[in-house]
């Protein structure tokens, strides 16, 4: 319950999905950096750059919000 909480209070804004990707990537220059999807159908979108990422949930109908956002985000290797 936490987790949604989390959500409803970080969201900053939205856009139609195809709208808030080309505002990622042409002002902001963030790449998708990861997918998945959750239990509520909604995809969790991971889009980073150099210094600063964001966080953003597509909704089945394809609204796009961002829903948390931060700065020096570090990749791991995953190893199996």
């Amino acid at each position: 319950m936490i987790a949604a909480s989390l959500i409803l209070i970080a969201a900053t804004w939205c856009a139609p999905h195809d709208r808030l990707v080309s505002i990622l990537q042409e002002q902001f220059h963030l790449s998708l950096s990861a997918r998945g999807l959750a239990s509520s159908g909604h995809v969790v979108e991971v889009w980073t750059g150099r210094i600063e990422w964001k966080m953003v949930a597509v909704a089945p109908s394809g609204q796009a919000c961002v829903i948390v956002e931060g700065e020096y985000w570090i990749l791991k290797s995953h190893h199996p």
